[in-house]
């Protein structure tokens, strides 16, 4: 199980699939994809429990969040592609669904960090918006383990925020988590 705090936002990052390949180095940056569990916030205790489960405390109070049951289907990777990204899921996609431009929203933005509250920032700096970008093209590997979305106009410095809502699996299951944020420091 892999947990990422996004400082920036205060949203907790969990999920169930392998996450170790989730950073990326490039010309000697570090870039990384997070996935959405919860929009937690207020949370600054966090611990696992033995039988797995996370404990999660603050000023919201306390909760307890258990793991995803290995069969759902999620995004297991989001690698940065030099124009696009490489998705792998943990179940084969339906190949009509993944394959479709429209079922993916790209979008990015720049954070700045700020003493107070922060907002994000689209290309031309105005705040609290985000630049959409348009997928091109999507191909769907053989297996329907992996599409690659090429999308053009990614900027290195940003956050990319990729929403998968119009995926689904090979026995029509919608994504367990659709929206994935992703640091592209770098551009590989």
């Amino acid at each position: 199980i892999h947990l990422m705090a996004r400082a920036e936002k205060s949203t907790l990052m969990f999920g169930t699939a392998d996450k170790a390949d989730r950073l990326q180095a490039s010309e000697g940056q570090q870039s990384g994809v997070a996935d959405t569990f919860f929009g937690l916030s207020g949370y600054s205790r966090l611990a696992f429990a033995t039988d797995g489960e996370l404990f999660v405390g603050g000023a919201a109070g306390l909760g307890r969040i258990r793991p995803a049951a290995p069969s759902s289907f999620e995004v297991k990777s989001m690698k940065a592609l030099a124009d696009g990204f490489e998705l792998t899921f943990t179940k084969p996609v339906d190949a009509a669904s993944a394959a479709k431009a429209a079922s993916y929203e790209v979008t990015q933005f720049h954070y700045r960090h700020e003493v107070g509250p922060g907002a994000e920032y689209d290309f031309d700096g105005a705040a609290n918006k985000a630049s959409a970008l348009k997928v091109a093209a999507v191909s769907v590997a053989a297996d329907g383990l992996s599409a690659r979305l090429k999308v053009p106009g990614l900027r290195a410095g940003f956050v990319t925020s990729v929403r998968a809502t119009g995926v689904r699996s090979a026995t029509a299951q919608p994504l367990r988590h659709d929206t994935f944020f992703y640091t592209l420091n770098q551009l590989p």
